[in-house]
């Protein structure tokens, strides 16, 4: 199997990147789905943080990069495929205690945001498997403007 191969822009601009792994073994036994190409971290933090298939997330390729309203829609759209999920998107100023969860940067120059998956304590960062070239790298996530949790509606 040919492991996915993107152009990745990063501070010093546009390299290959080349994904050797799709997933990860977490610490606590569950699985780490690493994002396919540059856009889809939210995909692959959701597949983590539901552990289920990376292709049953929706592809974020059309929920692309846009205004204030425009995030609102993105929001209202993985809300409503949540829900068909048995899931309802609850948003939180700081992660709840005890909980996994999704931590979202701020939205970048670019308007995207970047996210973690917070499972057991333990910090997954879905763009981690990407193997660029010597000396490139991309801009890590050190501030987190605020965070998600999937709570079941039919437990």
């Amino acid at each position: 199997m040919t492991m996915p191969e993107v152009i990745f822009q990063t501070p010093r601009g546009p390299v290959p990147a080349f994904l050797p792994r799709l997933t990860r073994d977490l610490p606590d036994g569950r699985v780490g789905y690493f994002q396919r190409s540059q856009f889809d971290c939210m995909r692959a933090a959701v597949a983590t943080l539901l552990q289920i298939d990376y292709e049953q997330v929706p592809d974020p390729d059309h929920l692309g990069p846009g205004t204030y309203a425009d995030e609102l829609d993105r929001w209202a759209r993985w809300g409503e495929w949540a829900a068909s999920q048995g899931h309802r998107i609850r948003f939180h100023n700081k992660p709840p205690e005890g909980a996994d969860y999704i931590a979202l940067s701020p939205a970048g120059e670019d308007r995207y945001r970047h996210v973690l998956t917070v499972l057991a304590g333990h910090v997954f960062d879905p763009g981690s498997g990407w193997m660029l070239p010597v000396g490139f790298e991309l801009t890590p996530t050190r501030n987190v403007e605020f965070v998600i949790t999937f709570e079941r509606t039919n437990p």
